[in-house]
């Protein structure tokens, strides 16, 4: 797929984030953490909420408790 066909990741490249083993390892500590918590949490939430953590910059959910930052707010 070109740029000129779909356009929306060149619009956000400067804004992705890499997955590796790093947010790998934040991802075990927190779904662990919240698990013996008595709050668990889902695979995919424990990812994003790892990257986010990684990434310095907050995410606002139902169930994450996590900052939620303004695209205003600078870390």
């Amino acid at each position: 797929m070109t740029a000129a066909w779909h356009p929306i990741p060149a619009i956000f490249a400067d804004q992705v984030v890499p997955v590796d083993t790093a947010p790998a390892e934040h991802c075990a500590v927190i779904a662990s953490g919240r698990q013996r918590a008595g709050n668990p949490i889902a695979g995919f939430d424990a990812l994003i909420a790892a990257v986010c953590r990684l990434a310095r910059t907050g995410f606002g959910g139902v169930q994450l408790r996590l900052p939620l930052m303004g695209p205003w707010t600078m870390v």
